[in-house]
């Protein structure tokens, strides 16, 4: 902990009345008790759980507050207040937890010097003022929890596992490195480049997923300079390569065929296939279906057109999507209510039902596949660029390029025989 002379001053008239400076600002002996708890959630049956601080000061009591080191509850030693174990990351954790104490009970002691005589709660204020406020205090897994924290209510649940395990491979680094306690003004370009080396040397990621990880750490930064703990990102600038295209996986309209035509589905089966159906003549994504609900979704023009349009679960970015026959039969069939289930099982009976369509590629066949399936279509029978991205929602014309740019050559081919110059 840095002095708090500069501050302190600053911190009791902000926050106390001319009364309560009075009754501070006295020389009385201040017992300080500092213990470290298990914060239990609402669902008990959750093994991980969080540190909390519990300060007591001449016996009165304040608001707990988090340490940020989450751990199994069976870890914990109450008795010692410590994690059992002797992995380096519990190490890390424990030396953490020590310094926690330390840098309390060492300003509890300076203000006893300067002639306050602080409360619980004043020390709670102001250990939260300096460590969140100076920029050598804000750790960067504090503030990388925070993010997700703050992000989880208002993400799709596939986007948040995803964000889920980066922050794990970021604290997992940290742990590696003996940096859990890293501030934020300690990331730089060459910190930067050292992770994303990591990532592709040691634990052997490929540059997509490297590329994502190492960009989470620049979200969080922005995050940081939003809540005034950092002045600005220097990541700003930085970019690293992505994986070479691959060409997409997607069906042959002769395998769509054989999933319309075959008539001896089960009951669960059928009702998987027509989802998946649904999905290649809109284009929707599994978790747009899963949402989709036909009085909000669903709108009509006066020529009698009807349209989907929808935010896109991943993007937020709106997808229009006219509604062809084949569309309309299956709403119809199901009263505008597809029966979807969850991706794990659309996943495993369509790859079931596809087989016994007689389908060659069975086995590769998942939800997305669908998504996929629509947009080549779509581009397959010429239908314009900036069309295909508006029905299939993506945030801007050059992500269907990239996604598609293979299928580009075969129709810039078509187009130029078309016209008699190949």
């Amino acid at each position: 902990m840095q002095n708090t002379a500069t501050n302190l001053a600053d911190f009791i008239n902000s926050h106390y009345s001319i009364r309560e400076r009075k009754s501070l600002l006295t020389h009385q002996k201040s017992k300080l008790v500092i213990r470290f708890k298990l914060r239990y959630a609402l669902y008990k049956s959750n093994p991980i759980k969080t540190i909390y601080v519990r300060l007591r000061v001449n016996g009165t009591t304040c608001t707990d507050f988090s340490t940020g080191i989450r751990i199994e509850a069976t870890q914990w030693n109450s008795t010692f207040m410590k994690i059992d174990g002797d992995s380096d990351k519990v190490e890390a954790q424990n030396t953490f937890l020590r310094q926690i104490e330390t840098d309390l009970l060492n300003l509890h002691t300076d203000l006893i010097r300067k002639g306050v005589k602080p409360t619980a709660q004043m020390l709670r204020d102001l250990y939260a003022n300096i460590r969140f406020h100076d920029s050598e205090a804000a750790r960067l897994l504090t503030y990388t929890r925070k993010f997700f924290e703050y992000h989880i209510s208002s993400i799709d649940w596939g986007t948040a596992k995803g964000l889920k395990s980066q922050v794990q491979v970021l604290e997992d680094y940290l742990t590696q490195t003996n940096q859990l306690t890293a501030n934020l003004t300690t990331v730089n370009p060459g910190w930067l480049m050292n992770y994303h080396k990591h990532l592709t040397t040691v634990r052997k990621v490929g540059l997509d997923r490297a590329r994502r990880c190492v960009a989470l750490v620049s979200r969080v930064l922005d995050f940081a300079v939003v809540n005034n703990a950092l002045e600005s990102n220097p990541l700003k600038s930085i970019k690293f390569p992505r994986s070479k295209v691959k060409p997409i996986f997607f069906l042959e309209e002769s395998d769509i065929q054989k999933l319309e035509e075959y008539q001896h589905f089960s009951q669960r089966l059928q009702k998987t296939v027509d989802c998946f159906l649904m999905q290649i003549y809109t284009g929707m994504a599994y978790v747009d279906l899963l949402n989709f609900d036909a009085k909000k979704h669903l709108k009509r023009e006066k020529d009698g057109t009807e349209w989907i349009i929808i935010n896109r679960a991943k993007t937020g970015s709106i997808a229009q999507i006219p509604v062809v026959e084949k569309t309309k039969l299956l709403l119809v069939k199901y009263s505008y209510q597809m029966p979807v289930m969850t991706n794990q099982k659309m996943n495993e009976y369509i790859k079931e039902a596809a087989q016994i369509a007689e389908i060659e590629v069975a086995q590769r066949i998942g939800t997305h596949t669908a998504r996929r399936t629509a947009g080549t279509f779509l581009l397959n029978r010429g239908i314009p660029l900036h069309t295909v991205s508006k029905i299939l929602g993506h945030k801007s014309i050059k992500v269907t390029e990239s996604h598609y740019a293979h299928l580009m050559t075969s129709t810039i081919k078509a187009h130029m025989k078309s016209v008699g110059l190949l």
